[in-house]
């Protein structure tokens, strides 16, 4: 077989085609996978106690972490920041805690219908955007961690 630039080019082609395919792949199983963990650890996560909460957050190394807060037993939900200032952390409410009245969910959009205004989480290509009133924030899938924690004394 003889090389010349129509195959080099093809072969180029093929190359890079297969790249993309296999990038739009692993952002698909990604988002998938985030899916799938919110679901499980956040909406439908049993807790140990009714004390409990789950959230999904950013990465604590942030200086500004956004958290999603929601409390099965109580049935509340909240959003929170905080902000880290050397060894010292603050942290304010953004929205809530408000009563949760139903969590519906359509393709890769969680819709939390509260006594407020509702709370969208959007799984997108490679983030998670929360709208809440006119304001959102969003998670990149590297910085998305699901937990469980605690309230504070004051919920």
């Amino acid at each position: 077989m003889r090389l010349t630039k129509k195959t080099v080019l093809i072969g180029i082609a093929s190359l890079v085609v297969l790249g993309l395919c296999l990038w739009g792949g692993s952002l698909y199983l990604t988002r998938q996978n985030a899916l799938k963990r919110f679901d499980e650890k956040f909406i439908h996560y049993q807790a140990k106690s009714d004390d409990h909460q789950t959230f999904i957050a950013q990465d604590i190394n942030r200086k500004e972490v956004y958290n999603l807060s929601y409390s099965p037993t109580k049935e509340t939900v909240a959003i929170t920041k905080t902000i880290k200032k050397g060894d010292i952390y603050s942290s304010d409410y953004l929205y809530g805690p408000t009563t949760v009245y139903d969590i519906k969910q359509t393709a890769d959009r969680y819709t939390i219908i509260t006594s407020g205004h509702p709370i969208l989480v959007d799984f997108g290509t490679t983030s998670v955007k929360v709208t809440y009133n006119k304001d959102s924030f969003e998670i990149p899938y590297s910085e998305l961690s699901f937990g469980e924690s605690f309230p504070s004394e004051e919920n």
